[in-house]
């Protein structure tokens, strides 16, 4: 575990250019969407009997809204085309963004935002279509693909290839250290017995000493 802290730690200066890199392409990317899609999520069409208006506070439950014919609200936006126009009987007014109001490119934070969420590759295909919806066209599909192919697939596993790359150097220092702690284990084993052949020796000359002078000295006796 403290390898692992200790790798994490040592990969912190690579991780914060990356993070940087992150920061930069999500600002990028959150502002071509303010440009493409500024105020285009919060016009919906709405049957002119009864409607509410957007004075008067979120009091829409009473108001019926265009659906298309899989269910999803129809967006519109005021004085453009006629592709974007509401059908007869409705009449296009401002409502909330989807998803309680977060998900738009009002604002370089909700964008951020959003952009943020495409990356993570949580819901983007949603955020896509209600796009191509609110435009009538696929041609911003493009910027959604390149949102995820930049910052998913080469961002995020830059960061990952990253820790891969700390964590390897950290295993082979791991297995340097462990063969150098062997090699030194091999070494003080043989200095051990290197000490004690030494030993041995020593104590085999001393004994063929002493035993030389007893000889000496029974030869001396017996003359």
């Amino acid at each position: 575990m403290s390898s692992m802290i200790k790798t994490l730690l040592n990969s912190l200066p690579a991780m914060v250019n990356i993070l940087i890199l992150f920061s930069f392409s999500m600002i990028i990317f959150g502002t071509i969407g303010v440009q493409l899609f500024h105020e285009q999520l919060k016009y919906r069409c709405v049957k002119e009997d009864g409607i509410f208006t957007f004075g008067s506070g979120r009091r829409w439950e009473g108001e019926e809204w265009q659906m298309t014919i899989d269910g999803n609200d129809v967006f519109c936006q005021p004085d453009v085309t006629t592709e974007l126009l509401c059908a007869e009987g409705y009449v296009c007014l401002e409502r909330e963004n989807p998803n309680v109001g977060l998900t738009h490119y009002d604002n370089m934070l909700c964008a951020i935002l959003t952009t943020f969420e495409i990356i993570t590759l949580e819901g983007w295909t949603d955020t896509m279509y209600t796009i191509r919806r609110a435009n009538n066209t696929y041609l911003y599909d493009i910027f959604f693909v390149a949102c995820v192919v930049f910052g998913t697939f080469f961002v995020l596993n830059l960061m990952i290839a990253v820790q891969f790359s700390n964590l390897e150097k950290a295993f082979e220092e791991s297995e340097r250290l462990a063969k150098l702690a062997e090699q030194k284990a091999k070494e003080e084993e043989l200095e051990s017995q290197k000490r004690d052949t030494a030993d041995e020796s020593v104590s085999c000359s001393d004994s063929n000493e002493m035993s030389q002078e007893e000889k000496d000295r029974k030869r001396a006796l017996k003359h």
